[in-house]
């Protein structure tokens, strides 16, 4: 490892770590192993008014060799799948245009997205608050080449399906099962799932009576999911008592 490299990466760390009120405030969560500095996770919280409100989001990035002239490298780890009961398909969510199923991650700031790109002025700091602020928006569709100026309706069903996705595998699914090296976030996922306990169950109950057992084709990545509501608040009630155990 240069020398060069070593020192702006030991900055970047003390960096987070004398923010880390500031970001945890913001929903922005990070952890990396002391046996290997090049590698750091950050658990998002997905921002309100969103459809990825409160869910959470898991990323690993690594530091390549010739650090800061590249930008990390990037792969997005909160995935799960959902099925259609009337044809017993079975899909992968796509949570997002810029969150591939295969984890990449595409953002221009990573060069991994047409728009302006890496400058070794960045960190990783610019990298979690793009991420948060770009991609876990209102309307992610938007992101979608070619939906940018789509109506609401069709962005709406996209936006039905990540909601529906957002409880049941970004919240239940990653409390239950975090992904590889993102144990460490789980008491704070706990600790956020339990002080809005109110919220996740409002939600459901919401939709519950406005999309009860709906069938939503989405208008790309060939997703078509029913939304049981009714299994997703007995899913959010177990795990609450479980918590409580």
């Amino acid at each position: 490892m240069s020398s060069r490299r070593l020192k702006r990466i030991a900055n970047e760390i003390q960096e987070l770590n004398n923010s880390t009120e500031i970001l945890s405030n913001s929903g922005i969560h990070i952890y990396y192993d002391d046996t290997d500095m090049t590698k750091i996770y950050a658990m998002l919280v997905g921002p309100e008014k969103t459809p990825y409100e409160k869910g959470f989001y898991f990323f690993e990035f690594k530091y390549p060799e010739n650090y800061p002239m590249s930008p990390p490298l990037a792969k997005y780890l909160t995935q799960g799948i959902l099925k259609n009961p009337l044809n017993n398909s079975i899909y992968n969510v796509r949570f997002n245009p810029n969150l591939y199923i295969d984890g990449k991650v595409c953002l221009s700031m990573l060069n991994t997205w047409a728009g302006p790109g890496w400058v070794p002025t960045n960190t990783m700091t610019n990298v979690l608050v793009a991420i948060q602020a770009l991609v876990l928006n209102e309307y992610p569709l938007q992101n979608e080449p070619g939906f940018e100026n789509a109506e609401k309706g069709v962005l709406n069903k996209y936006n039905d399906i990540i909601e529906y996705a957002n409880i049941r595998i970004s919240v239940i699914g990653m409390i239950n099962n975090p992904p590889v090296k993102c144990e460490h976030f789980k008491n704070i996922m706990i600790d956020i799932f339990l002080k809005n306990i109110d919220y996740y169950r409002n939600f459901v109950l919401t939709k519950h009576g406005e999309k009860m057992n709906a069938l939503i084709d989405s208008p790309t990545y060939s997703m078509k999911i029913k939304l049981d509501y009714d299994k997703l608040i007995e899913q959010i009630d177990l795990l609450y008592e479980k918590i409580n155990k």
